[in-house]
Parts: C-alpha cells; structure tokens; sequence
C-alpha cells in the first residue's frame, strides 16, 4: 500500500480536520491488509510448539502479541481522530473531570485460525 497520496494530504491539510479526514481514510485504506496481517499472524502463532513453561516472551505469544497491537494501534489513532473532532466540534469536550480522554477497549484475546487454505 502505498502512502504517499496520504502524506501528501496530510502535508496540506490546514486544519485539525481536515488532517482527521486524511488519517481515516488512510485506516480505512489499510483495514483489510492490517485485518489480513493481524489473523495471519494468529494462524502463525500456532506453527510454534506451545511454551509449557507459558512465558510472556515465547515466540507463539510474541506473535500474537503482535497481531493484537496491530489491531490496538487502528484502534489508538482512531481514538486519536475522536479525540480531535471532539475538541473542534465540542467546546465542553473534556472539561468534566469523570470523563475519560484516552480509554480504549481491552484488545480482544487471539481467535482461533481458520481451516488452512487450499
């Protein structure tokens, strides 16, 4: 993919969204290759021997590791965006102490691989 195009309107955006317009459409361009990427990455997971020792830094899950902070990094600029609109759009954005600017959801534990591909 390239991402080019992106850079260069983000270059030339003036304003805080019109630069969110760009980062949601280069996300949305990239979504299936970082989907693709993320479940190759589970299904990789399963090549390795499971450590019965279930150290964090086993290859199997430093591979799936990977794949979940793929898929949190797309939710992290994301959230960045909102947070963005939010400002621009909201005055009262953020002046209630309760609310929370950067909470995101848990990543989601790795799914099981689909059947191999013929």
């Amino acid at each position: 993919m390239d991402l080019r195009p992106f850079e260069a309107a983000l270059d030339e955006a003036a304003t805080p969204v019109e630069a969110s317009a760009v980062v949601l459409a280069a996300l949305a361009a990239a979504e299936q290759v970082i989907q693709d990427l993320s479940t190759f990455l589970i299904h990789a997971g399963y090549r390795y021997p499971r450590d019965r020792r279930r150290t964090p830094d086993s290859p199997r899950r430093l591979i799936w590791s990977a794949s979940s902070g793929l898929l949190a990094a797309t939710a992290t600029a994301e959230a960045g965006v909102e947070v963005a609109l939010r400002e621009e759009y909201d005055p009262a954005w953020g002046t209630n102490p309760t609310q929370s600017r950067t909470t995101l959801p848990p990543s989601p534990p790795p799914a099981a691989p689909s059947a191999p591909r013929p």
